[in-house]
């Protein structure tokens, strides 16, 4: 049978012949016409190569049911005899391709009513096996998901987008609010939401129906009993095969979680509180660390310091920053490194605490007295280091040295005030009868031995009368009076004695306020601290007397250029019967020191480069009312009681 046979056998035009012979030759469909008597390929077209790899040779003199499947074969049987009856029929089923595999095919067939093939069966097939994949995916898809619905523990819900009535709803309805499906089928979805969740409900489905955004809300249900469960469902629309749209809910029973996030929220709550409380105390702690007047510093197993605390006042003079990761010792005074190395090494080894008086050096050199306790770090059994507190005891020594002074002050002020006039009365005795005895004629050639003795004797008395000075019940006579002005009266003895011995005495007086003085007093203490600083000086030295106002004091700086004092004897200045002169009663400084404390003032000693300085310091008195008296005459209160 040649290609174009149809044409060959029509009585059509041949230019009509040539056009159909051309479409079917060229169809992207298959093609073919079957004897209905012997089922047997009659024509088959050229697109049976493409769709399924067999040529027209293939098929010709072949019966076409051996090229479909066989349990589609008495499907297809049966679609022949209904189209022989009606004139024309379709089948969908399975051929054979020529590698042996099934593809599926839509055929259309129809009697031939016309030309020699009259009464021959005509099909035209189109390859649908992508179609049916397509299809199949689906079914499967549909049967996943309907597996899904039914046995999911969670909430399937159809609702409709614009009422919010429910249509459809998965099994598990029972399970999560107690109702049957057909109890919540064309209920508004809102009345099982919890009123206080309204609003938020209603704003989270628009944006699920109008903006088509998957999104997540939380909420309460009503359950039948009554009772409200949290649930959290996820929104999505879709379209369904009809082409209507539906708004679907996977919901989910969040109660479980909600409880451990409230009870979460709690904890948080709790330890947020608990760290504000921490905290709290952190920064407590640290401020309290930080404002010490103490240094507090630790130390790690190589003796390194790891901290210091910020502190009121570093007594060394560094900041913490120039502390940090150096060696303990490298803090220690020379003298003391030994003492102290032994301390560091035992609370690294052994746990344990220790107190200990040493000197540490200045940040600019000069030594410092401090009290130091020393303790371990220990955690979970292990020693990690050791800490300090530094306390700088320079001026607790300096008020012990004070009170052991005004000790001995006290001690021998009793002692003049008891003794004083005892001894002075029969020394005065005596003094009288030597110069009467003296003025005897044969006495002449011993004149000599009794000026000697004259002299001793004023000069006992003399420290008598110093020894009257100590008393600490001596009566003080106070005026408000100017400082500057009694200094001035006092200069021309002053320089006076000051020529006697070719040195010369200085005044450098600033305005100052008027101060309560007793000016006999106040002229003693000058002497007594100018004389000192002359007998410190060679020849051409000068004594500066300096008056100025700090603050709420009056300040009064005698000064000489002399060599200074010992550091050991700069300790104990003051003191009844210490001395640096080798014919001196140690009795001059510790009058000055009395007289000052009479006036409730301060004395400090100081040693520089140019000599000694004394400074003292005068409380400038509060305004006083009109009645207030001007003079005051009294006993001076003690400075330290029970001294």
């Amino acid at each position: 049978m040649g290609e174009n046979v149809v044409c060959q056998t029509t009585g059509l035009p041949l230019p009509l012949r040539n056009r159909i012979n051309w479409m079917m030759e060229n169809s992207f469909d298959i093609v073919v016409i079957v004897d209905l008597k012997t089922n047997l390929y009659k024509y088959a077209s050229p697109s049976h190569s493409r769709i399924l790899g067999l040529s027209a040779q293939d098929l010709l003199g072949t019966c076409w049911l051996d090229h479909i499947h066989p349990d589609d074969i008495d499907y297809v049987a049966d679609q022949v005899r209904l189209g022989l009856t009606a004139g024309n029929n379709s089948a969908v089923y399975r051929h054979l391709n020529k590698q042996g595999d099934y593809v599926w095919l839509h055929t259309i067939g129809s009697i031939i009513t016309e030309t020699e093939y009259h009464g021959d069966l005509l099909l035209v097939s189109r390859n649908i096996q992508q179609l049916k994949y397509i299809e199949e995916q689906l079914q499967e898809s549909e049967e996943k998901y309907r597996l899904i619905t039914d046995n999911s523990q969670d909430l399937i819900l159809l609702l409709d987008p614009i009422s919010l009535t429910c249509t459809f709803a998965s099994p598990s309805i029972s399970r999560f609010l107690g109702y049957q499906e057909n109890e919540i089928l064309g209920t508004s979805f809102l009345q099982h939401v919890h009123p206080l969740d309204l609003e938020n409900v209603i704003i989270a489905t628009r944006r699920f129906t109008f903006k088509s955004q998957d999104n997540v809300m939380q909420y309460r249900l009503l359950r039948k009993d009554g009772s409200y469960l949290w649930a959290e469902s996820v929104g999505k629309m879709f379209r369904s095969k009809g082409g209507k749209w539906n708004l679907l809910l996977s919901t989910r029973d969040i109660s479980k979680r909600k409880q451990a996030e409230q009870a979460l929220l709690a904890n948080e709550l709790l330890l947020r509180e608990n760290e504000k409380e921490l905290k709290y105390q952190l920064d407590h702690v640290n401020y309290l660390i930080n404002n010490m007047h103490e240094i507090f510093a630790t130390y790690d197993h190589n003796q390194r310091i790891t901290f210091v605390n910020r502190g009121h006042e570093n007594p060394l003079g560094y900041e913490p920053e120039e502390l940090m990761g150096r060696p303990v010792l490298s803090l220690v005074a020379d003298s003391e490194k030994e003492k102290i190395s032994t301390m560091i090494n035992a609370r690294l080894h052994t746990a344990g605490f220790d107190t200990i008086e040493t000197l540490l050096k200045h940040k600019d050199g000069h030594e410092v007295a401090v009290r130091i306790k020393s303790s371990s770090i220990v955690k979970n059994g292990e020693i990690r280091g050791a800490m300090l507190l530094v306390e700088d005891i320079s001026e607790h020594l300096k008020i012990e040295r004070e009170m052991l002074r005004l000790s001995q002050l006290h001690t021998v002020g009793e002692m003049a005030a008891s003794l004083g006039h005892e001894i002075r009365n029969p020394m005065t005795t005596v003094q009288g009868f030597l110069q009467l005895i003296s003025q005897e004629p044969n006495m002449d050639p011993y004149q000599e031995y009794f000026n000697i003795m004259l002299e001793e004797l004023n000069r006992v008395n003399a420290i008598i009368t110093e020894f009257l000075s100590l008393a600490k019940n001596k009566l003080v006579d106070l005026h408000l009076q100017d400082l500057n002005s009694l200094i001035t009266a006092l200069y021309p003895l002053l320089q006076a004695d000051a020529l006697l011995c070719d040195k010369s005495v200085i005044l450098k007086l600033e305005q100052t306020s008027p101060l309560w003085l007793d000016s006999a007093e106040i002229r003693q203490l000058l002497i007594n601290l100018v004389r000192n600083g002359l007998e410190a000086m060679p020849a051409g030295g000068k004594v500066y007397i300096k008056t100025y106002e700090d603050g709420s004091e009056v300040v009064l700086e005698v000064q000489d250029e002399g060599s200074g004092i010992a550091p050991h004897i700069l300790e104990k200045l003051g003191t009844p019967f210490i001395t640096t002169k080798d014919n001196g009663t140690g009795l001059g400084l510790a009058v000055c020191y009395s007289i000052v404390a009479r006036h409730k003032a301060t004395i400090e000693p100081a040693n520089g480069p140019g000599g000694t300085t004394i400074i003292i310091r005068f409380p400038i008195p509060k305004p006083l009312d009109e009645s207030s008296p001007k003079t005051i005459t009294g006993k001076q209160p003690e400075v330290f009681p029970g001294i």
